[in-house]
C-alpha cells in the first residue's frame, strides 16, 4: 500500500457553502466537517492517530512543530513520536488500550533538534474512543524559559543574602507577619524559622521606634510607607538567648501587576559596631572630657529632651549654677594640674550627690549647672545646700598638699514656657547674688 505525502493527512477547512438550507441530515453530517475546521485553525498543534498509532491527519501548526523537531510526520507512527519526545511515553500508551479520554497526565517534554534551540512542549494525549488517539502539544519554550530565567535569579539573590553577613531579608504579609524567612536570618538573629515565621516582625523590637514611626503597630509602618514609599526602623532588636542586635530597617511594598500590594519585603542590617562608634562620637561632642560631665551642648539637649512629658504638658525644672570660690587662686597657687584635679573632684561630688534624674554638666571654667527635673524650688534649695556643704568637706591630694575650695550657688525655676538662657541668666543673677553675699552660700532668684 503506497504511503499518503503529509498533504494528503492536513486537515483542511470546511469549504462548503451555509447559504442553502440544511437539512436535519446534512446538519449532522456537516459537524465532523465543522470540527475540522475548528482543528485546522487551532494555534495548537493536533494530531490524530488510528487504534494502532498510525497517523491519520495533523494541522498545520503540528505539521510545522513536528518538522522543527525532526520527525518526519508522514513516515512516522504515534509510539515513534511519543518515544522522540520523551522515554516510556510511548509504553504508558500501549497498556492503555481499550481506555478512553485521557491518556497520560499533562506531560511537559524537553526536545533538542539536531539544529536549533532546545524546545520545551507541554503534551496531552486522549481517545476520543476506542479507534484513534488524539495528541495536542503546545510550544511552552518562552513560558518555560522565564521560569527558569526567574528561578535562577531567585537563586542568584538567594546566594547573595546567604552569603552576605550581617544582611537577611524576610517576607511580609499585610499585617506586618513573618510569611518567608531567608536562611541568613537565621545566622543574624540566632533563632530558626519556627521561632519567627507566623509572628510579627516588629514584636523583636526591644526599643520604641524613632520617628517617624512611634511604636511597633504596623499599621504606622504602611502609613509611612504611603507617605514615603518605605519605612526605616533604626532600633534595638532581640535576638535569641537575650542578646540584642542594633539593626537598620528597611520595608517596603511588594506591588503586584495590578498595582495592589501583595505583602512587604524588610531588610534588616546589622550594624550594633556602626552605632556603638556613632554614639561615642556624639557622646563626645557632647562631654566634657576632664570631668565626664556633659559639656554645655550636652546640658542644653538633654535639658529640652525632658521639660516635655510625652503628652507635651511641660516638666517642671531648677537651674542650678555652681562657682568655685577663688579657683584662681588654686591655679597660682597649686598649678593648673593641681586645678584639673579639683574639677574633677567637684565634679564627681556633684555626680554622686546628685539624685539619678538631675542633669550635671561642666559650663566652662569653674562653673557647674545642674538641671533638677520635677522639682520645687524649695527641695532645689535644700539639694544645693547639701551639695554645698559636700563641696565645703571635700579636700583634694596634690604632690602631697591637701586643696579645701568651696562654691557659691545660684537657683532659679525655669517656667513652662521660658526658654533655657532665660532660667540660665537667673540662675546666674542668683549666683552673683551669693558671690556678692560673701561666698559659699546658696540664693534664690527672687525677681529683678
Amino acid at each position: 500500500m503506497r504511503r499518503r505525502g503529509i498533504a494528503a493527512l492536513l486537515l483542511r477547512p470546511h469549504a462548503g457553502t451555509i447559504e442553502q438550507p440544511m437539512s436535519a441530515q446534512t446538519t449532522t453530517e456537516s459537524q465532523p466537517e465543522d470540527l475540522t475546521q475548528v482543528l485546522y485553525l487551532m494555534p495548537v498543534a493536533v494530531a490524530r492517530f488510528g487504534e494502532a498509532g498510525a497517523l491519520e491527519m495533523l494541522n498545520p501548526a503540528a505539521a510545522r512543530l513536528l518538522r522543527n523537531l525532526d520527525i518526519d510526520a508522514a513516515g512516522t507512527d504515534l509510539p515513534t513520536i511519543l518515544d522522540r519526545l520523551a522515554s516510556g511515553l510511548s509504553e504508558a500508551w500501549r497498556t492503555s488500550a481499550g481506555r478512553g479520554g485521557a491518556v497520560l497526565p499533562a506531560q511537559q517534554c524537553t526536545v533538542v533538534p539536531a539544529k536549533g534551540p532546545t524546545v520545551h512542549l507541554l503534551l496531552r494525549v486522549f481517545r476520543p474512543d476506542a479507534r484513534c488517539t488524539v495528541i495536542t502539544l503546545d510550544d511552552v519554550t518562552v513560558t518555560v524559559e522565564k521560569e527558569r530565567e526567574l528561578e535562577r535569579q531567585r537563586r542568584r539573590m538567594g546566594l547573595v543574602f546567604e552569603s552576605i553577613h550581617g544582611y537577611c531579608v524576610a517576607m511580609l504579609d499585610a499585617a506586618g507577619t513573618v510569611a518567608e524567612w531567608n536562611p541568613s536570618i537565621e545566622r543574624l538573629f540566632g533563632l530558626t524559622a519556627d521561632a519567627i515565621v507566623g509572628q510579627p516582625l516588629l514584636n523583636r523590637v526591644s526599643v520604641h521606634l524613632e520617628a517617624p514611626t512611634s511604636s511597633s503597630n504596623f499599621i504606622d509602618v504602611k502609613n509611612v510607607i504611603a507617605k514615603m514609599g518605605s519605612c526605616r526602623v533604626d532600633a534595638s532588636w532581640k535576638k535569641g538567648h537575650g542578646q540584642e542586635m542594633w539593626g537598620d530597617c528597611v520595608i517596603a511594598p511588594v506591588v503586584d501587576p495590578d498595582g495592589s500590594t501583595g505583602g512587604y519585603v524588610a531588610v534588616i542590617r546589622d550594624v550594633s559596631v556602626e552605632h556603638i562608634n556613632t554614639r561615642e562620637l556624639i557622646d563626645a561632642a557632647l562631654t566634657d572630657p576632664l570631668t565626664g560631665l556633659h559639656n554645655r551642648r550636652g546640658l542644653e539637649g538633654r535639658a529640652e529632651a525632658i521639660h516635655f512629658r510625652p503628652a507635651g504638658a511641660p516638666v517642671t525644672q531648677v537651674w542650678i549654677m555652681v562657682d568655685i570660690d577663688h579657683f584662681k587662686r588654686v591655679n597660682d597657687t597649686y598649678g593648673h594640674e593641681a586645678g584639673d584635679e579639683v574639677l574633677k573632684a567637684v565634679a564627681e561630688a556633684l555626680r554622686s550627690t546628685a539624685r539619678g534624674a538631675d542633669i550635671v554638666a561642666r559650663f566652662g571654667g569653674e562653673e557647674f549647672v545642674l538641671v533638677l527635673p520635677d522639682t520645687s524650688a524649695e527641695l532645689a534649695v535644700r539639694i544645693a545646700e547639701r551639695l554645698r556643704l559636700v563641696i565645703e568637706a571635700l579636700s583634694t591630694e596634690v604632690d602631697g598638699q591637701v586643696i579645701r575650695v568651696t562654691a557659691s550657688f545660684g537657683v532659679a525655676q525655669r517656667a513652662a514656657q521660658e526658654s533655657q538662657l532665660q532660667a540660665l541668666e537667673r540662675a546666674d543673677a542668683a549666683l552673683y547674688s551669693s558671690k556678692e553675699g560673701g561666698r559659699n552660700r546658696v540664693t534664690v532668684f527672687s525677681g529683678p
